[in-house]
């Protein structure tokens, strides 16, 4: 299983992201208002910064927009987990 977010951002892009980080591992975030929560630190991540990756940030996950629809393919879920492992 590989768990991911999607973040819709004030400019109305799509920033998406593995639900884990390199210090944290799978644990996961939460929201609160405008700012990511990593479950286990509890450090915000500003939404804005939330694909960028680094720090307690989710790690990056390519995704694309296409109509109403975010389409995220096997490949990049399989990438970006092997980055994590």
């Amino acid at each position: 299983d590989v768990r991911f977010l999607l973040a819709e951002l004030e400019d109305g892009s799509i920033a998406s992201g593995l639900d884990a980080c390199q210090i944290c591992g799978p644990i996961g975030y939460g929201q609160d208002g405008k700012v990511a929560v990593c479950k286990n630190c509890n450090a915000p991540i500003p939404l804005d910064t939330f694909s960028f990756g680094g720090g307690c940030n989710p790690l990056p996950l390519d995704a694309e927009v296409e109509g109403n629809t975010v389409v995220v393919s096997v490949a990049d879920l399989e990438n970006a987990a092997a980055k994590f492992r």
